[in-house]
């Protein structure tokens, strides 16, 4: 009887595994949390009120604009978590849908607030001209 040692594999021959997702990725928010714009939130032409609540520039919510999450869905195609945000704005409150990069915990923004506050201003670029 003989023993054959096992093959060695080409690891350049193994498909990646780096586009598979082992499911949906989980909402970082939840309902009922208060959040801020972190950029001017335009309209994608996905907005039911968008010709008719924006601004001239397209601009359904402004940035540092006050919200709270009222429902958490998932966008199947790029298996993200999509956040519908009642915002308070200037003609009233206004709900759009949004992306995590999108907008930031209110509570989170006051921290960075306090710690830059706190922190030492230190001139950049240093000596005298």
């Amino acid at each position: 009887m003989s023993i054959t040692p096992p093959a060695t594999v080409d690891p350049s021959a193994v498909p990646s595994l780096a586009g598979l997702s082992a499911g949906p990725r989980e909402p970082r928010y939840a309902w009922g949390q208060a959040v801020v714009a972190l950029d001017d939130l335009r309209d994608d032409g996905s907005h039911p009120d968008g010709a008719v609540g924006a601004a001239a520039s397209g601009v359904l919510v402004e940035q540092g604009s006050p919200g709270e999450v009222v429902q958490v869905g998932h966008h199947a195609d790029s298996d993200q978590p999509v956040y519908v945000v009642e915002f308070a704005t200037a003609g009233g409150p206004r709900v759009v849908g949004c992306l995590e990069e999108e907008i930031m915990l209110a509570s989170e923004l006051a921290d960075l607030a306090a710690q830059a506050r706190a922190e030492p201003c230190t001139p950049h670029g240093g000596g005298a001209r």
